[in-house]
């Protein structure tokens, strides 16, 4: 019988010990660098909230003040820069019998309304516009209503323009001659249909609405986040359009009426 030499048997050992080390080493590896990955993640899912977060705070910051113009600050270590640019110009989905909110203070030209995107006439809307103005210290207001003449409604509104549905199909300029001297604000309402607006005014026509941009960096993470919002003139909501208030005792000789 042949003896197996101990030199070939310690030998055989030692590649299965070290085989056996290749194998834990590399699962150890393995383990590191998952291990390293997860960390780096996470921090870097912390930093993205932690810029947003700034980011916000950046419009948060704007919204308080809604002053034209770039300002910035620091939030938790990261850089904040928003800005608010004003529009004149004033574009909206409004819903039939609520209103859209327009500043008229000081301004004395024509207003243009293009409306309706709606193929089918009969589901368009029409337009109420009520402007209330300053009388020697009363607040008045006037109706003007305006709308397609292709609607089938007998309301003996003022017929509208017809344009080319790109995307509007409906356009009324109010002329400068219709606005009463010491206007402070308008109110145009939709009825029959929810619709969307665009009004324009010419020149001095006052901003109507903001947007409002807030950039955040965090230059050490080498994290950016970017917010976008607009935000319309504050106004009274829909329902104050039917309301009657006064400072004082409420008689027959009111001075605010509505169509």
């Amino acid at each position: 019988m042949l003896k197996k030499n101990p030199l070939y048997q310690s030998g055989q050992v030692a590649v299965v010990v070290l085989l056996i080390m290749v194998v834990l080493l590399t699962i150890g590896l393995s383990l590191a660098t998952r291990t390293t990955q997860e960390l780096f993640l996470s921090d870097q899912q912390a930093d993205s909230v932690r810029v947003f977060n700034a980011a916000e705070s950046g419009i948060e910051e704007a919204l308080s003040q809604v002053t034209e113009g770039q300002q910035t600050l620091t939030v938790d270590g990261v850089d904040v820069t928003f800005d608010v640019q004003g529009s004149s110009r004033l574009e909206a989905r409004v819903a039939e019998g609520a209103s859209l909110h327009l500043d008229l203070s000081g301004y004395d030209n024509d207003i243009t309304f293009n409306w309706a995107s709606e193929g089918d006439c009969t589901n368009r809307a029409s337009l109420v516009a009520h402007i209330f103005y300053d009388d020697s210290g009363t607040t008045r207001s006037i109706a003007i209503p305006f709308g397609p003449s292709c609607d089938g409604h007998t309301d003996n509104f003022i017929d509208a323009n017809t344009i080319g549905g790109d995307p509007y199909y409906h356009r009324y300029v109010l002329q400068a001659t219709q606005i009463p001297s010491g206007a402070l604000f308008m109110r145009v309402r939709p009825v029959y249909a929810d619709t969307d607006i665009l009004v324009e005014g010419n020149i001095g026509f006052p901003t109507q609405y903001y947007i409002i941009s807030s950039s955040a960096t965090y230059t050490e993470g080498d994290e950016e986040r970017n917010i976008e919002v607009s935000r319309t003139l504050p106004a009274g909501p829909a329902y104050m359009d039917y309301a009657l208030y006064s400072g004082g005792a409420i008689n027959s000789g009111v001075a605010i009426t509505q169509l």
